[in-house]
Protein backbone atom coordinates (compact mmCIF):
# COMPACT_ATOMS: atom_id res chain seq x y z
CA UNK A 1 0.00 0.00 0.00
CA UNK A 2 0.77 3.65 -0.44
CA UNK A 3 2.63 5.64 2.48
CA UNK A 4 0.15 7.15 4.20
CA UNK A 5 -0.03 11.17 4.59
CA UNK A 6 1.62 12.34 8.40
CA UNK A 7 -0.68 11.27 11.11
CA UNK A 8 -2.05 13.93 12.89
CA UNK A 9 -2.18 12.08 16.53
CA UNK A 10 -2.31 15.11 18.96
CA UNK A 11 -5.72 16.39 17.36
CA UNK A 12 -7.22 12.80 18.20
CA UNK A 13 -8.10 12.04 21.82
CA UNK A 14 -9.37 7.87 22.03
CA UNK A 15 -12.40 8.02 21.86
CA UNK A 16 -14.67 5.52 23.83
CA UNK A 17 -16.78 4.69 20.56
CA UNK A 18 -13.84 3.96 18.23
CA UNK A 19 -12.23 1.43 21.47
CA UNK A 20 -15.37 0.31 22.14
CA UNK A 21 -16.00 -0.88 18.29
CA UNK A 22 -12.34 -2.03 17.28
CA UNK A 23 -10.30 -2.20 20.79
CA UNK A 24 -8.14 0.89 19.56
CA UNK A 25 -7.77 4.04 17.49
CA UNK A 26 -7.53 2.85 13.89
CA UNK A 27 -4.93 4.73 11.59
CA UNK A 28 -7.85 4.99 9.24
CA UNK A 29 -9.42 7.97 11.90
CA UNK A 30 -5.93 9.23 12.37
CA UNK A 31 -5.29 9.87 8.99
CA UNK A 32 -8.37 12.22 9.46
CA UNK A 33 -7.11 14.63 12.20
CA UNK A 34 -7.48 17.91 10.63
CA UNK A 35 -11.14 17.23 10.57
CA UNK A 36 -11.94 16.16 13.88
CA UNK A 37 -15.73 16.93 13.72
CA UNK A 38 -16.22 14.56 10.55
CA UNK A 39 -14.29 12.05 12.81
CA UNK A 40 -17.01 12.39 15.56
CA UNK A 41 -19.79 12.24 12.87
CA UNK A 42 -17.90 8.89 11.47
CA UNK A 43 -17.80 7.50 15.26
CA UNK A 44 -21.40 8.07 16.17
CA UNK A 45 -22.86 6.56 13.38
CA UNK A 46 -20.72 3.63 14.10
CA UNK A 47 -21.62 3.67 17.46
CA UNK A 48 -25.10 3.76 16.34
CA UNK A 49 -25.47 1.40 13.57
CA UNK A 50 -22.18 -1.17 14.44
CA UNK A 51 -22.18 -1.29 17.78
CA UNK A 52 -25.85 -1.14 19.25
CA UNK A 53 -27.61 -4.34 18.52
CA UNK A 54 -31.35 -4.42 17.82
CA UNK A 55 -32.47 -7.12 15.74
CA UNK A 56 -28.86 -7.91 14.28
CA UNK A 57 -25.94 -9.35 16.18
CA UNK A 58 -22.89 -7.21 16.43
CA UNK A 59 -21.40 -10.43 14.86
CA UNK A 60 -23.82 -10.40 11.64
CA UNK A 61 -22.84 -6.38 11.02
CA UNK A 62 -19.26 -7.44 11.24
CA UNK A 63 -19.81 -10.44 8.71
CA UNK A 64 -21.83 -7.80 6.93
CA UNK A 65 -18.57 -5.71 6.90
CA UNK A 66 -16.49 -7.69 5.93
CA UNK A 67 -18.55 -8.62 2.77
CA UNK A 68 -18.40 -5.34 1.41
CA UNK A 69 -14.85 -4.92 1.89
CA UNK A 70 -13.84 -8.04 0.16
CA UNK A 71 -16.48 -6.69 -2.47
CA UNK A 72 -14.18 -3.35 -2.68
CA UNK A 73 -11.29 -5.43 -2.38
CA UNK A 74 -9.82 -2.92 -0.40
CA UNK A 75 -6.84 -4.22 2.26
CA UNK A 76 -7.14 -2.07 4.96
CA UNK A 77 -10.97 -2.90 5.56
CA UNK A 78 -10.08 -6.47 5.43
CA UNK A 79 -7.43 -6.64 7.93
CA UNK A 80 -9.93 -4.19 10.30
CA UNK A 81 -12.93 -6.78 10.05
CA UNK A 82 -10.18 -9.72 9.69
CA UNK A 83 -11.70 -11.53 12.55
CA UNK A 84 -15.36 -11.04 11.93
CA UNK A 85 -17.64 -14.59 12.46
CA UNK A 86 -18.01 -16.97 9.78
CA UNK A 87 -20.84 -17.48 8.34
CA UNK A 88 -23.27 -20.84 9.51
CA UNK A 89 -26.86 -20.02 9.76
CA UNK A 90 -29.03 -19.50 6.57
CA UNK A 91 -30.13 -16.32 8.09
CA UNK A 92 -26.57 -15.07 8.28
CA UNK A 93 -25.81 -16.45 4.48
CA UNK A 94 -29.36 -14.18 2.76
CA UNK A 95 -28.06 -11.52 4.92
CA UNK A 96 -24.42 -11.90 3.57
CA UNK A 97 -25.72 -12.43 -0.02
CA UNK A 98 -28.12 -9.04 0.02
CA UNK A 99 -24.92 -7.02 1.50
CA UNK A 100 -22.73 -8.14 -1.14
CA UNK A 101 -25.25 -7.19 -3.85
CA UNK A 102 -26.19 -4.10 -2.52
CA UNK A 103 -22.35 -3.39 -2.21
CA UNK A 104 -21.82 -4.43 -6.00
CA UNK A 105 -24.54 -4.29 -8.02
CA UNK A 106 -27.16 -1.77 -6.21
CA UNK A 107 -29.04 -0.82 -8.96
CA UNK A 108 -30.15 -4.37 -9.49
CA UNK A 109 -31.69 -4.60 -5.83
CA UNK A 110 -35.61 -5.04 -6.47
CA UNK A 111 -38.50 -6.16 -4.02
CA UNK A 112 -37.07 -10.34 -4.72
CA UNK A 113 -34.61 -9.12 -2.57
CA UNK A 114 -36.40 -8.15 0.17
CA UNK A 115 -38.84 -10.96 -0.17
CA UNK A 116 -35.78 -13.10 0.59
CA UNK A 117 -34.79 -11.65 3.18
CA UNK A 118 -38.19 -11.80 4.77
CA UNK A 119 -38.60 -15.42 4.07
CA UNK A 120 -35.16 -15.80 6.37
CA UNK A 121 -37.13 -14.44 8.95
CA UNK A 122 -35.37 -10.74 9.11
CA UNK A 123 -38.22 -8.09 9.64
CA UNK A 124 -38.20 -4.33 8.20
CA UNK A 125 -35.73 -3.38 11.04
CA UNK A 126 -33.49 -5.70 10.76
CA UNK A 127 -33.33 -5.41 6.74
CA UNK A 128 -32.81 -1.31 7.61
CA UNK A 129 -29.70 -1.83 9.67
CA UNK A 130 -27.95 -4.46 6.76
CA UNK A 131 -28.65 -1.32 4.70
CA UNK A 132 -27.26 1.03 6.65
CA UNK A 133 -24.38 -1.74 8.13
CA UNK A 134 -23.17 -1.83 3.96
CA UNK A 135 -23.64 1.86 3.83
CA UNK A 136 -20.90 1.91 6.73
CA UNK A 137 -18.99 -0.50 5.25
CA UNK A 138 -18.93 1.46 1.89
CA UNK A 139 -18.04 4.71 3.44
CA UNK A 140 -15.08 3.05 5.25
CA UNK A 141 -13.73 1.34 2.05
CA UNK A 142 -14.01 4.58 0.42
CA UNK A 143 -12.39 6.37 3.36
CA UNK A 144 -9.39 3.75 3.03
CA UNK A 145 -9.20 4.43 -0.61
CA UNK A 146 -8.71 7.66 -0.61
CA UNK A 147 -6.60 8.32 2.33
CA UNK A 148 -4.51 4.82 1.98
CA UNK A 149 -3.65 4.46 5.55
CA UNK A 150 -0.85 2.30 7.54
CA UNK A 151 -2.15 -1.08 8.73
CA UNK A 152 -2.91 -0.94 12.21
CA UNK A 153 -0.13 -2.76 14.13
CA UNK A 154 -0.99 -6.26 14.63
CA UNK A 155 -3.28 -6.14 11.93
CA UNK A 156 -2.40 -8.10 8.41
CA UNK A 157 -4.20 -8.13 5.54
CA UNK A 158 -6.28 -11.04 4.92
CA UNK A 159 -7.95 -12.88 1.89
CA UNK A 160 -11.43 -11.96 1.40
CA UNK A 161 -14.11 -13.78 3.19
CA UNK A 162 -16.26 -16.14 0.70
CA UNK A 163 -18.58 -14.02 -0.37
CA UNK A 164 -21.65 -15.47 -2.28
CA UNK A 165 -21.57 -15.56 -5.93
CA UNK A 166 -24.07 -13.57 -7.45
CA UNK A 167 -26.42 -14.06 -10.68
CA UNK A 168 -24.93 -13.11 -13.95
CA UNK A 169 -28.79 -11.72 -14.10
CA UNK A 170 -31.69 -10.49 -12.16
CA UNK A 171 -35.40 -10.32 -12.65
CA UNK A 172 -36.19 -7.07 -11.12
CA UNK A 173 -39.74 -6.48 -9.67
CA UNK A 174 -40.67 -2.96 -9.28
CA UNK A 175 -42.49 -1.81 -6.40
CA UNK A 176 -45.23 0.70 -6.48
CA UNK A 177 -44.62 1.76 -3.02
CA UNK A 178 -41.56 1.65 -0.14
CA UNK A 179 -39.89 -1.50 0.16
CA UNK A 180 -40.04 -1.07 4.16
CA UNK A 181 -43.18 -0.39 4.95
CA UNK A 182 -43.53 -0.22 8.83
CA UNK A 183 -42.45 3.33 8.81
CA UNK A 184 -43.47 4.96 12.55
CA UNK A 185 -44.38 8.71 12.63
CA UNK A 186 -41.87 11.18 14.82
CA UNK A 187 -43.04 14.00 16.12
CA UNK A 188 -42.33 16.84 13.66
CA UNK A 189 -40.39 18.98 16.14
CA UNK A 190 -38.12 15.73 16.66
CA UNK A 191 -34.87 17.45 17.00
CA UNK A 192 -33.83 15.72 13.61
CA UNK A 193 -36.23 16.71 11.52
CA UNK A 194 -35.41 20.25 13.32
CA UNK A 195 -31.90 20.32 11.70
CA UNK A 196 -33.15 18.77 8.04
CA UNK A 197 -35.72 21.36 7.93
CA UNK A 198 -32.88 24.11 8.81
CA UNK A 199 -30.32 22.66 5.76
CA UNK A 200 -32.92 21.56 3.27
CA UNK A 201 -36.28 23.46 3.51
CA UNK A 202 -38.01 20.26 4.62
CA UNK A 203 -37.35 16.47 6.14
CA UNK A 204 -36.56 14.46 2.92
CA UNK A 205 -38.01 11.23 2.85
CA UNK A 206 -34.93 9.42 2.93
CA UNK A 207 -34.64 10.04 6.38
CA UNK A 208 -38.00 9.42 6.99
CA UNK A 209 -38.22 6.12 6.32
CA UNK A 210 -35.15 5.49 9.02
CA UNK A 211 -37.88 6.38 11.82
CA UNK A 212 -37.82 2.60 12.45
CA UNK A 213 -34.30 3.73 14.33
CA UNK A 214 -34.40 6.96 15.20
CA UNK A 215 -30.89 6.82 16.46
CA UNK A 216 -29.78 6.94 13.12
CA UNK A 217 -31.52 9.99 11.08
CA UNK A 218 -30.45 11.72 14.75
CA UNK A 219 -26.71 11.27 13.88
CA UNK A 220 -27.16 15.53 12.39
CA UNK A 221 -26.27 15.95 16.13
CA UNK A 222 -22.82 14.76 15.76
CA UNK A 223 -21.94 17.76 13.80
CA UNK A 224 -24.09 20.14 15.91
CA UNK A 225 -22.59 19.91 18.96
CA UNK A 226 -25.59 17.94 20.26
CA UNK A 227 -25.64 14.74 22.60
CA UNK A 228 -27.40 11.00 21.46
Amino acid sequence: MNASPPLRNELIEPDARLVAAYGFVPNLFRAQGELPRAIEAEERLIDAVVVREDRLSRQQKQSVLRGVASVWDNDYCLALYGNAPSVVFAQDSALLKFAVKLAKRAPWVSGNDMAALGESGLDDVAILEAIATTAIGQMLCTLADGLRPELDRGLTPSPGSQTPKLEESFDWIETPKPYLESVPRLADDYPAYVFLREQFGFVPNLFRVQALRPRKPSQHESTNGGNL
